[in-house]
């Protein structure tokens, strides 16, 4: 660049050369190359607008060759679809089905390292070259060190895009507030962005499992779309196939019914582990208290699930916390009265314990499922 190399290198920082016909080549190694031609010159003989416009690119999109990107192995940390992981909320079977058949319209992409101009654009391709096959796409940022300018940019254009295409763009676990503020900027400038921010990426998964089940599953019998559901009766929960009109009776003159208001606590960890619940109506979750006042969810529960039943097993004490989340109505049965089963209706102790084991057995297998797929 003759006399200017040394403010170019400060302030522009792209490896170039310059001719005096009025061109400029600009490169950054394994990321781009800058042609530009302009032939008026400044007082050096360098093409004065495509000085101009380096300039303007390499600040803009953070291209000093000084301001790298930290090495990673790459942006994409874990590509996989809904088919693959799940939210920590259990479903009854038919939905369960349901989101095993179009749980690859859900991507899911789990991002890492720094993302400017050169290392979101593999990110923005994928998506784009995927959509046609997708209905929602989570980006999730846990793993993303730092995200300049240029990058939200990419990102919000990239939803703005998505939305004219039809499919949801969801971010989540975004550290840093740049996002949520370029979003709130183009929502100012009229842009009409379909994009959904989420503090979890399990919650994330889970608002794209109910849009999914609430565009697809018009044929599933009392499917919850706005989270509540009828109550079941007993003959249809899941503890209960198998049954015989004579052990259902039996079952039911032998348990309590309870009701719980919103937000209510079931049972407490550390209390004694006495009683199978039989959930009858609305959702419960299970929670962990962490340090610092946090709560862990560990899983949701729906009607036609069962939840206690170490008590019928091992005894000894609740290992989490029970909390309804909505008006929530179970059937009660206490250990004590349990084992005399095994003695006088033992059909019923055996229908019991065999339907334990399945839903047992099922959640081992998606979690063995989900496992085996992040690990490919």
């Amino acid at each position: 660049m003759y006399d200017f190399s040394g403010e170019w290198v400060y302030g522009i920082g792209m490896p170039a050369k310059s001719g005096v016909a009025g061109g400029i080549v600009a490169v950054l190694p394994g990321q781009l190359g800058i042609g530009v031609f302009s032939p008026p010159l400044d007082s050096r003989g360098n093409s004065a607008r495509g000085v101009d416009v380096c300039r303007a690119l390499s600040q803009e999109l953070g291209l000093h060759f000084l301001q790298p990107p930290r090495p990673t192995v790459s942006t994409l940390r874990s590509n996989y679809t809904l088919s693959n992981k799940r939210s920590r909320r259990r479903r009854p079977r038919p939905e369960m089905q349901l989101l095993d058949e179009f749980g690859g319209r859900v991507a899911i992409h789990e991002l890492q390292g720094d993302l400017r101009f050169s290392t979101v654009e593999r990110i923005v391709r994928e998506v784009v070259d995927r959509s046609k096959s997708l209905d929602y796409v989570i980006l999730d940022f846990k793993r993303v060190l730092n995200i300049d300018a240029a990058s939200v940019d990419a990102l919000i254009e990239l939803a703005r895009c998505c939305t004219d295409g039809g499919l949801h763009l969801v971010f989540t676990r975004t550290r840093s507030d740049l996002l949520q503020q370029g979003y709130e900027a183009a929502q100012q400038k009229g842009s009409a962005i379909s994009l959904r921010f989420e503090s979890e990426l399990d919650l994330a998964i889970e608002w794209c499992e109910q849009e999914l089940l609430a565009r697809y599953s018009s044929t599933i019998k009392n499917h919850a779309v706005d989270g509540t559901r009828n109550r079941i009766p007993l003959a249809e929960h899941q503890l209960c196939l198998g049954m015989s009109p004579q052990d259902l009776t039996i079952l039911e003159q032998r348990v309590e019914q309870r009701s719980y208001a919103p937000g209510s606590l079931i049972f407490k960890r550390g209390e004694p582990a006495d009683a199978l619940f039989f959930l009858m109506k609305g959702d419960v979750s299970v929670v962990l208290d962490l340090p610092g006042g946090a709560v862990k969810r560990l899983a949701t529960l729906c009607a036609g699930m069962g939840f206690g039943e170490a008590s019928l097993i091992t005894g000894g004490t609740r290992t989490a916390d029970i909390r309804a989340d909505n008006e929530v109505e179970c059937l009660v049965l206490n250990a004590t009265v349990f084992s005399s089963f095994e003695e006088k209706h033992p059909r019923l102790s055996i229908h019991l314990f065999r339907n334990l084991l399945r839903n047992s057995n099922e959640i081992t297998s998606r979690l063995t499922a989900e496992v085996a797929s992040l690990e490919a």
